[in-house]
C-alpha cells in the first residue's frame, strides 16, 4: 500500500529532495509550504506561524488521503550573526519556524496517527545542535531544542504506534545558504567583525560545497522503512566521527577546535560584517 507523506518545506532544498525520494519508491507526496511552486507532486499553503494554516493544511491532507502515514518536517531558517545583533522578531520567527512550528505540526498529525495505531515522524534537525556553531547561536539552539523535545515523545508516546526521529545533517548544498538572513543589527559592534566574518564566510564556503540535498533524502527514506527507528540519525560517516569526536573531548579541547574552523577559517564566501 502507498504511504501518505506529508512533507513541510516540501518544494525545495532537502525537503524537495525528500519528496522526490519518496515518489520514487512509489509513495504519495504532499509538499507543504508558504510559497506555491512547481513540482511533481499536490500541494497545499502552509504558514508555520499559524496555527489555523497547520491545522487546516493537516485536515485537508487526512480528508482528502483517508490518512497521514509519514510526516516529514524539512521547513526551516537560519539566521547568521551575532546574537546580540538579532532584533526581538528575528529571535521569534527563527525559534517559531525551527521549533514551535514543528511542535505544532507533530500535535496537528498526533491524532490521526494515533487513531492509525501507526505513524512516522522525521524532523530534518542539524549537527549544530550537538556541536553549537559560533555566529548561529539561535540556529542551534532551536535545532537542539528539536531534538530533545522529540526524545521526550518518543517516551509520551510508547505504545501508541507512533514513532519519531531527528535528522541532522551536516554542511549540504542547498538554497538555504543563499537564503539565509543576517542579523538586523550586523554592523554596530566591531569587537565582532573579524571572528564573525571568518565564521560565517567558513560556514556559507561549507554549506556551497556540502554533501548534496540527495544524501539527506536517502538517510530520511531509510529511515521510514525501519520498523524502529533511532532517536537521531547523523547522516554520513565524516559528521558521524566529528559528533563522536566532539562527545568524547573535554569541552574546552571542542572549543579550541571549533575556533580553529571558524573564528581563524581563512574561507571566503564573500560576507562582510558592515552595516546594511
Amino acid at each position: 500500500m502507498n504511504r501518505i507523506v506529508l512533507i513541510t518545506g516540501g518544494t525545495k532544498g532537502i525537503g524537495l529532495a525528500v519528496a522526490q525520494a519518496f515518489l520514487a519508491k512509489g509513495d504519495i507526496v504532499i509538499g507543504a509550504s508558504r510559497r506555491p511552486a512547481e513540482v511533481p507532486f499536490p500541494t497545499h499553503a502552509l504558514d508555520l506561524s499559524s496555527e489555523e494554516s497547520i491545522r487546516e493544511c493537516v485536515g485537508w491532507v487526512a480528508r482528502e488521503y483517508g490518512r497521514i502515514d509519514i510526516l516529514v518536517n524539512s521547513a526551516g531558517m537560519g539566521i547568521g550573526g551575532p546574537l546580540e545583533d538579532y532584533s526581538d522578531a528575528q529571535l521569534q520567527r527563527e525559534c517559531q519556524l525551527n521549533f514551535i512550528g514543528t511542535a505544532r505540526m507533530i500535535c496537528a498529525v498526533l491524532p490521526y496517527m494515533r487513531a492509525q495505531n501507526a505513524g512516522k515522524i522525521i524532523s530534518i534537525g542539524s549537527v549544530a545542535a550537538r556541536i553549537p556553531i559560533p555566529f548561529q547561536s539561535m540556529y542551534s539552539a532551536s535545532k537542539a531544542a528539536l531534538a530533545s523535545m522529540t526524545g521526550a515523545l518518543r517516551l509520551e508516546l510508547k505504545g501508541t504506534g507512533v514513532s519519531l526521529c531527528v535528522v541532522e545533517p551536516g554542511d549540504t548544498a542547498t538554497g538555504f545558504t543563499a537564503a539565509r538572513e543576517f542579523a538586523a543589527g550586523t554592523g554596530q559592534h566591531s569587537c565582532y567583525q573579524a571572528p564573525c566574518e571568518h565564521a560565517l564566510n567558513a560556514m556559507m564556503h561549507d554549506e556551497i560545497h556540502g554533501k548534496s540535498p540527495e544524501t539527506v533524502a536517502r538517510a530520511v527514506v531509510r529511515l521510514a522503512g525501519k520498523r524502529r527507528m533511532p532517536a537521531r540519525r547523523v547522516v554520513c560517516m565524516d559528521y558521524k566521527l566529528l559528533c563522536l569526536a566532539a562527545r568524547l573531548l573535554p569541552v574546552r579541547v571542542v572549543e579550541w577546535v571549533l575556533g580553529l574552523l571558524y573564528l581563524k577559517s581563512k574561507k571566503d564566501a564573500g560576507y562582510r560584517y558592515a552595516k546594511k
